[in-house]
């Protein structure tokens, strides 16, 4: 709880792009074409063009951090299943999706370590997990994902503006 409590710092909205000088490309919420009212439980997260929308506004900072919605109670989650099995389950390949911030059980999938560009999952007791740009393709609807940190791996490289 007291993890939580520190995220919560009031943070200034961000756009968060792939790899390190891509300004064209934003973190964004499929489907939801700008509108928070369109934001729900499982949203997935992929880049898209970036418009300026509320759904491209996130709250993140360097260092221990959630990538939240702004404005919102939404984080960004890998890694948590809502069906059995239930809980945190690490896993190459677990798709990126939005889920309540701060969830009794569910902070391992939304606490990141956000340092040298890098999204890597802050819990390591199942394995050395960050947020991945699947296949390296910035084509609409490529949710992101998690996968193993590998140092120098293109696909992990965020950069945040």
């Amino acid at each position: 709880m007291l993890l939580w409590t520190l995220l919560m710092v009031t943070v200034a909205a961000t756009s968060v792009h792939p790899g390190r000088n891509n300004r064209r490309k934003c973190l964004d919420v499929e489907g939801a074409n700008g509108d928070l009212s369109q934001v729900y439980i499982s949203k997935a997260v992929t880049f898209t063009d970036c418009c300026g929308s509320a759904t491209q506004d996130w709250e993140v900072r360097r260092g221990t951090t959630f990538i939240k919605l702004a404005g919102t109670d939404w984080c960004v989650d890998v890694g948590t299943h809502r069906r059995p099995p239930y809980g945190w389950h690490p896993a190459n390949g677990e798709l990126a999706k939005l889920y309540p911030c701060g969830t009794l059980g569910h902070e391992a999938g939304q606490t990141f370590e956000f340092k040298r560009n890098v999204f890597s999952v802050k819990e390591k007791a199942l394995g050395d997990f960050c947020l991945d740009l699947r296949d390296g393709n910035l084509g609409p609807g490529n949710q992101l994902q998690m996968w193993n940190c590998y140092k120098h791996n293109q696909n992990q490289v965020f950069s945040i503006s």
